[in-house]
């Protein structure tokens, strides 16, 4: 579908290194019937029993995996990224996947308490200008932990274990590093990315980063670092519309996740500085006894009564000394809630938890597939949200508008397409065909997707009539 951003799905999936093109086939049919239905199961997807066998023999297949099935997406990501012209954030952050069911029990992993299921650590590429665009997803990496629990009680050793799970944050760096291939990009993290030694490799490397403090470190000569950025000249202020939190849940690791609040616009106070921070004592002498970093520090000093301040830390390797500057580091770990999105799209919009598959092979693989059906639905949903004036042509090929013309034209309490439609036009449109109301409040995600399914859907027969007519007339 050329450069419109709603382009084809067979391109995200052309190309596969499958060893055979049956595979292929198969794996383009799958994505195209979980693209139709991106919640139902592999049998209800499937429109035959053939289908349905095919689709099963698929993901359990020992020469598939799911590095393999996304690998053709990945490319296209790490091209978009080089399209931008500029730096791109690289997102990183680790979900939990839980499935119930006690006879995959033993084939899944420990999670929490009893659950069981695995660890997607997963990295996605945003846009770096101002409207953060989702670009794609550059790569996940799977943790499926054992029954065996850690001796948490022994820092050292636990630092010096090869199989720790804060490994992820630098090997995910590593990677996207080397699939962008010279692309400039910024890594942002939350406050589990904040780690001395992923810091300090970081630095040492030349590479660009956004994180979030979790560690109250020493900071040298000064106390401690929430104490020593307290006082910093304000240099820019802001208002953020904060969204409703009515759980607590509980990092990766175990800690706890962001407290709960209600929903409110909150008056930010953002100052600078540049610190000097000291090596804790468990890591060792390979990394250095100090490092210069600079910080924002992004601050609520009036919250509604019985409402926690929102406060983030932000560690940087970027510059720190201009309003524009700073605007531009809060800004870069604002686009964080598109992979939370992400998620979002996955465990909601594509059910993945609900799925009855039994081995982490299986899952896997179908995770590979409604991994780049989800980031799909997130460029829906993001073009829904921050649905613009540009022209319509940048998110649909000029035969799908013309086909939404006519369809809307066809629906129940038709409302045409204005002449020369742009982006918010068009979104409008797709929502209505989904069936949503303006009443309703903003379109969720099955709305969405429906509307823009009942587009292809019709599309494919406008455009055939479009091209039999032409045909006619030459």
């Amino acid at each position: 579908m050329g450069d419109a951003l709603l382009g084809a799905l067979d391109d995200e999936f052309e190309g596969p290194d499958l060893g055979d093109p049956r595979l292929e086939a198969r794996l383009l049919m799958l994505a195209s019937a979980l693209d139709d239905a991106p919640k139902a199961s592999l049998a209800e997807a499937s429109k035959s029993v053939a289908e349905r066998e095919a689709a099963y023999r698929f993901v359990e297949n020992h020469r598939v995996t799911m590095e393999a099935v996304m690998e053709p997406h990945r490319r296209r990501t790490a091209a978009r990224c080089a399209d931008e012209g500029g730096p791109v954030y690289v997102v990183s952050d680790t979900s939990e996947f839980t499935f119930k069911g006690e006879r995959r029990g033993e084939a899944l992993g420990r999670v929490e308490g009893l659950k069981r299921g695995f660890l997607a650590h997963t990295a996605i590429a945003v846009s770096g200008r101002g409207e953060r665009k989702p670009l794609g997803v550059l790569g996940i990496d799977i943790i499926v932990r054992d029954d065996e629990h850690k001796n948490h009680r022994n820092v050292y050793a636990q630092k010096r274990d090869p199989k720790r799970e804060s490994l992820k944050w630098p090997s995910m760096v590593d990677r996207t590093e080397s699939l962008l291939a010279g692309t400039p990009a910024i890594h942002v993290m939350d406050r589990e990315g904040d780690i001395f030694e992923l810091l300090s490799d970081l630095t040492t490397a030349g590479r660009r980063f956004v994180i979030r403090a979790a560690q109250d470190r020493w900071v040298q000569g000064e106390g401690r670092l929430f104490t020593a950025v307290i006082g910093a000249p304000v240099l820019l202020q802001r208002e953020v519309k904060l969204s409703k939190r009515t759980k607590e849940p509980r990092t990766s690791n175990g800690g706890r996740g962001h407290p709960r609040r209600e929903e409110r616009t909150a008056k930010l106070e953002i100052s600078s500085r540049r610190v000097t921070i000291r090596r804790p004592k468990t890591t060792t002498a390979e990394h250095p006894p100090e490092l210069t970093l600079n910080v924002v520090n992004v601050y609520e000093p009036s919250p509604p009564d019985g409402e926690a301040p929102v406060q983030w830390l932000l560690l940087t390797s970027e510059a720190v000394e201009s309003t524009e500057q700073v605007a531009t580091v809060v800004d870069a770990y604002r686009a964080r809630w598109l992979i939370e999105e992400f998620f979002k799209a996955l465990k909601t919009g594509c059910d993945f938890e609900a799925r009855q598959l039994r081995t982490i092979h299986t899952l896997t693989n179908t995770l590979g597939i409604l991994s780049v059906i989800a980031y799909r639905l997130l460029l829906l949903r993001w073009l829904e949200r921050t649905a613009s004036d540009a022209p319509a042509t940048t998110a649909l090929e000029p035969v799908l508008i013309e086909a939404l013309a006519a369809r809307l034209r066809h629906i129940r309490e038709p409302k045409p397409l204005p002449p020369n439609p742009t982006v918010a036009d068009l979104m409008r449109g797709i929502a209505r065909l989904g069936g949503h109301h303006k009443s309703n409040g903003p379109p969720g995600w099955q709305i969405l997707w429906r509307g823009l399914h009942d587009l292809l859907l019709w599309g494919a027969g406008f455009a055939a009539g479009k091209s039999a007519t032409s045909y006619d007339h030459s």
